[in-house]
């Protein structure tokens, strides 16, 4: 990862990290958070409300939008509806 990524991606796991007491023990003590540990705090954070996450893509072209709907759908596990 570049600089830059590794700095946004330390917040991102500092802020997920203070939602979840064991977590935060983990990053403390400087130890690996894997990232299904990171994924399952973050789902339980957002449904207690203690964060609310926010996706950047663009809707022309698809760009990015089926990778923010996958994660969506696996992380938040959000029920697929279909409507004809």
């Amino acid at each position: 990862m570049g600089p830059e990524i590794e700095k946004y991606r330390a917040k991102l796991v500092e802020k997920i990290s203070e939602t979840d007491d064991v977590l935060m023990e983990k990053y403390l003590g400087n130890e690996e958070i894997s990232v299904e540990e990171l994924k399952a705090a973050l789902r339980r954070a957002v449904i207690a409300y203690k964060l609310v996450p926010i996706f950047a893509g663009s809707s022309l072209r698809n760009k990015e939008f089926s990778r923010f709907w996958t994660e969506s759908l696996i992380i938040f596990r959000l029920p697929l509806i279909w409507t004809s």
